[in-house]
């Protein structure tokens, strides 16, 4: 009984067999066996070993192109079998028949689509089914009969192939799956195109007026982008762009069109800046936001601000651009668009801080009243730091809004105005005067001298309080007025200060360091010369201009 049930078991995996079910050779009408066979020509591994019926040949998971095929039918049936490839830069190719190389070899071109039909007599009692496992796709559906399988347009590259034959009337299984993609050029609508090119897959095709350009959730880092413009109503002007990549930092600022990154050196992007020009910057505003590594979808920059990281080594992996009219809404939310470790990276960024050379930036430590100052000179390559200290605050910290006597330093940027000192003149380019008995700078609200500096000689009533300049030592050894409140308004503040350290760890709303460093920033002012004051760095993007 047992070796009867072993003779019917051979006898159905046999019927499997020759029918093809399982890959296997399918059987002629004439009873020979009809096999295709077929090796592939794979990147840095050469050709392959010839495989059978269904066996796949190339890789998977290597991120390896095909480039090149040969392809033979085993069998004494008349008819053949031809093929052509669409080969990268040179398009389609002519056909090839019966284990004639198509493709190419020690060019380094990807194949990137195939089309294979059989000829003669064979033709009239198979079909021949193959699918390609293509670039950022995976395996793609059955094509059949001459149908193109992969894609053309997209830049990508097939990593493997199946061949099968059926006899007429069998059909493989229908996975849903298209065989072929081919990209569709069309007129370009008014608005922006972009593509970017993606670590394993290269060039993307392109994505406009803010969809999505490169990958998520694959770890993949874009590389380089290309953006265009088809300027809305015939404005002039045109659209600029620069990156900040992996080991290089901020590439110099490139035309519409043309590539921003690097391709074949392994080179993450870390972030980007776009912005218009010409009449289009005046009725316009470019938006555009990045989906950078562990941080995801970033928050929406404009008009030249940095979207990305800087100093953390984090790749972009996507990229999102769009055009706005000037008065419609962002596209979202702009918080977060720009992560930054030291203010260096900051400042690589900026062409314009509100219109000064020289700028003095104090940005809050996380105490309530402690703070980092930093002097910053503008030269050709851009913004370098001359000089950094500690700074103290107001006992109250940072305020948006400053009332007088309410102990808070405000946040903001100010241009500095007169220097002055219990010490003499340290050689500064400012408008100085040497502190006497008589000098007062009044704080009294209701005075029309509020915010004044006054002579009490001179001006002997008409106030009736104001900080006697002489008493503060060594606080006002050296200083410098912060013009915050210069149209000595009533509901803001007064004598707002850069001077030298106190007996204190705080003030009562000025900003101070130690008196060496206020000495050399003395010494190498200029008019014109501004500060900014904020609670974090981040809040120093609201005063950085592109």
């Amino acid at each position: 009984m047992k070796r009867r049930k072993k003779w019917i078991w051979i006898g159905v995996i046999w019927t499997l067999l020759v029918s093809g079910m399982w890959g296997g050779a399918a059987l002629a009408g004439n009873g020979e066996t009809v096999s295709i066979k077929y090796r592939t020509h794979v990147q840095s591994y050469g050709w392959q070993d010839w495989r059978t019926d269904g066996a796949s040949s190339g890789t998977t998971g290597e991120g390896k192109r095909l480039e090149a095929i040969e392809i033979f039918l085993d069998q004494a049936h008349s008819g053949g079998v031809e093929y052509r490839t669409h080969v990268q830069s040179y398009g389609w190719q002519d056909w090839r028949t019966d284990g004639v190389l198509s493709g190419t070899t020690g060019e380094a071109k990807r194949l990137e689509a195939i089309e294979i039909r059989l000829t003669g007599e064979i033709s009239e009692q198979y079909d021949i089914y193959y699918r390609t496992h293509l670039q950022s796709c995976g395996w793609m559906g059955w094509a059949k009969n001459g149908s193109p399988s992969g894609s053309s347009g997209f830049s990508r590259r097939l990593e493997a192939i199946e061949i099968r034959l059926l006899p007429k009337g069998e059909t493989m299984p229908e996975d849903g799956k298209a065989a072929y993609m081919e990209a569709v050029q069309t007129e370009q609508q008014e608005g922006i195109r972009y593509s970017v090119h993606v670590q394993s897959y290269g060039w993307q095709p392109e994505a406009e007026n803010g969809h999505m350009a490169g990958t998520v959730g694959e770890a993949k880092r874009l590389e380089a982008v290309r953006i265009s413009l088809k300027k809305p109503d015939n404005l002039s002007g045109s659209l600029q762009y620069r990156t900040h990549v992996q080991s290089y930092g901020w590439m110099d600022w490139t035309e519409e069109g043309q590539i921003s990154g690097t391709s074949g050196r392994s080179k993450r992007l870390e972030a980007i800046q776009i912005r218009l020009t010409g009449e289009i910057a005046e009725g316009y505003d470019v938006y555009y936001r990045v989906h950078a590594q562990t941080y995801g979808w970033l928050g929406w920059a404009k008009n030249g601000q940095p979207a990305g990281t800087a100093g953390e080594s984090k790749r972009l992996e996507a990229i999102e651009i769009c055009l706005k009219k000037k008065g419609e809404a962002a596209p979202g939310p702009a918080a977060g668009a720009y992560h930054f470790r030291s203010l260096e990276d900051l400042m690589d960024t900026a062409e314009n801080i509100q219109g000064t050379s020289q700028l003095i930036t104090v940005v809050g430590d996380g105490t309530v009243t402690g703070a980092q100052l930093s002097f910053w000179q503008k030269g050709e390559a851009g913004w370098t730091r001359q000089l950094m200290g500690k700074a103290h605050l107001g006992i109250h910290g940072f305020s948006d809004r400053t009332r007088e006597g309410d102990g808070t330093t405000p946040t903001g940027c100010y241009e500095l105005g007169i220097a002055f000192g219990n010490k003499k003149d340290p050689g500064t380019a400012l408008d100085w005067f040497d502190i006497n008995p008589y000098h007062y700078w009044v704080d009294d609200p209701d005075s029309d001298y509020y915010n004044r500096l006054i002579d009490s000689r001179q001006v002997p009533s008409g106030w009736r309080s104001g900080e006697h300049l002489a008493d503060y030592v060594p606080s006002y050894n050296y200083s410098v007025n912060i013009e915050v409140n210069p149209e000595c308004r009533k509901d803001s503040t007064s004598a707002i200060f850069l001077h030298c350290f106190g007996r204190n760890p705080y003030t009562l709303g000025c900003v101070a360091i130690e008196e060496g460093q206020m000495r050399q920033i003395l010494r190498i002012l200029k008019p014109g010369a501004k500060i900014v004051m904020v609670r974090e760095k981040e809040d120093l993007l609201d005063y950085v201009g592109y």
